[in-house]
């Protein structure tokens, strides 16, 4: 009989042993994350009304210093580049096109000093993307995360679908640049320089002003930040613009010409 309960009490401790075990292991266990993205037909209403969000390409970004062709794998040499989640780095999608139809978006983020892909750790939102054929970046609702719009072409027809972005919520600045309506004589056209400062941070990026008086939304994320942002603005010309004192977490009309002064929506 002692025997038995000596046997019953060991099978006890292996179950605990296991069940405790195998919530650790789940714990530490990476799993999808499905829940950061979600896919929703578009309404075109939403789409035009959304706030357009300045992407770069791959040689845009290392002309600005804000990426280094070492740090990226060939194939997000062709991708889009901006802040996903809001911590301040640089995150790249890439829209591959399959010969027999169908399309799948690479997502890279920076890790360990240099970009990998991540795709796979959201399931398969971003494999079963059916036809798409063009890929921007907007945020609908205005809630400073930036979301996916995928644009099928086909035929006659034309259909759109947005990929919602759910991470968690992270302090951001929107600028939204308002150039000169018309450039100087013999200036070209050129980028804006923009730095934004929050606390012992300073974010660097730059606008690209393809045509004058062309408005373009930078969002800069600022991670757990909390206070103000203070922003300084080198247009094409050189001008200076410096802006102190931007509650974080909204969007700020800066016009070119009004040194100091920001037009408020």
């Amino acid at each position: 009989m002692e025997t038995v309960k000596s046997q019953t009490r060991s099978y006890v401790a292996w179950a605990v042993a296991i069940f405790v075990g195998g919530g650790l292991l789940a714990l530490i266990s990476p799993r999808p994350v499905q829940e950061a993205w979600t896919f929703e037909e578009a309404n075109k209403h939403d789409i035009d009304s959304a706030v357009r969000v300045l992407a770069y390409d791959a040689d845009e970004a290392i002309a600005c210093g804000l990426l280094h062709l070492e740090s990226l794998p060939s194939n997000a040499r062709n991708g889009a580049f901006l802040d996903i989640d809001n911590d301040g780095d640089l995150d790249g999608f890439v829209l591959q096109r399959g010969a027999s139809g169908g399309a799948n978006v690479l997502f890279y983020m920076k890790l360990d000093g240099g970009y990998r892909e991540i795709s796979k750790r959201f399931g398969s939102i971003f494999t079963k993307l059916r036809d798409a054929s063009e890929l921007a970046f907007v945020d609908v609702g205005e809630d400073g995360l930036v979301d996916l719009v995928l644009r099928t072409h086909k035929a006659s027809t034309e259909a759109t679908t947005i990929l919602r972005n759910h991470f968690d919520r992270r302090a951001y600045v929107a600028l939204r640049l308002h150039p000169l309506e018309k450039a100087p004589s013999g200036t070209a056209a050129g980028a804006s320089r923009v730095v934004v400062t929050a606390g012992d941070a300073s974010l660097e990026r730059c606008v690209p002003v393809e045509t004058p008086g062309s408005e373009t939304t930078l969002y800069v994320g600022l991670d757990s930040f909390e206070g103000a942002a203070n922003v300084q603005v080198t247009w094409p010309e050189g001008q200076t613009s410096l802006y102190s004192g931007l509650a974080i977490n909204r969007t700020h009309e800066i016009e070119q010409g009004s040194p100091g002064r920001v037009r408020r929506p």
